[in-house]
């Protein structure tokens, strides 16, 4: 559980856990190149109840692309790498289509 505000992963930081929102919703934001740490970072995604996010490290390896932060209370399911590789294995391809679509989003809006 997450309450509203709460910064729920950090751009850079090594990802470990995949994140199912059961309720309530989260603000993807990503830091300017040389920006300021203390800055909000710009919005390219807001996750509804149902979305989930962390996927992109677990399928890459890479430090976290974004950060998640709670715009209301939340609740949600989370599973360790181990669990994620067992569990959403056989739906990498489906991933790995959705993290095609956050790279669009980041090279239109130049990031």
């Amino acid at each position: 559980k997450f309450s509203k505000g709460t910064k729920i992963i950090t751009q850079g930081d090594k990802g470990n856990d995949f994140y199912i929102l059961k309720s309530g919703s989260c603000s993807c934001t990503v830091n300017k190149q040389g920006g300021d740490a203390g800055e909000p970072g710009i919005e390219v995604l807001r996750v509804p109840e149902g979305g989930y996010f962390g996927e992109i490290a677990l399928l890459t390896g890479q430090p976290r692309k974004a950060n998640v932060i709670a715009l209301e209370d939340c609740e949600t399911l989370v599973l360790d790498r181990a669990t994620f590789k067992r569990v959403m294995g056989p739906l990498e391809s489906i991933l790995e289509r959705n993290m095609d679509n956050y790279k669009a989003v980041m090279n239109k809006m130049g990031l």
